[in-house]
């Protein structure tokens, strides 16, 4: 039995929609299938930052950031992976701008 999803439904109730899963490479009907960060350590003036997340095998993923939510945000690369597994580490205490 194949079951076609609608972009937009979240079939497994896991609060992202069914496009995004198939972005991410989780799978869309099993709601324990999430992209979420599953460890962050190092505070604001703490070095190194980590964040761990959780990922597919063979997706390559981004993890952007920005020194500020205000308009205009600028937003740069903090670190990309493609493992089952991702880790990033920041080294930087200063602003990117």
């Amino acid at each position: 039995i194949v079951r076609l999803l609608h972009p937009g439904e979240d079939f497994d109730a896991d609060g992202i929609p069914s496009a995004d899963e198939l972005v991410a490479g989780t799978d869309a009907t099993d709601s324990n299938s999430v992209f979420v960060v599953v460890n962050q350590q190092g505070m604001t003036s703490e070095l190194p930052r980590v964040i761990d997340v959780t990922t597919a095998p063979g997706r390559h993923y981004s993890i952007q950031f920005t020194d500020s939510l205000e308009p205009p945000a600028i937003w740069y690369p903090f670190g990309n992976t493609n493992l089952g597994f991702g880790s990033w580490y920041e080294t930087n205490l200063l602003p990117a701008t």
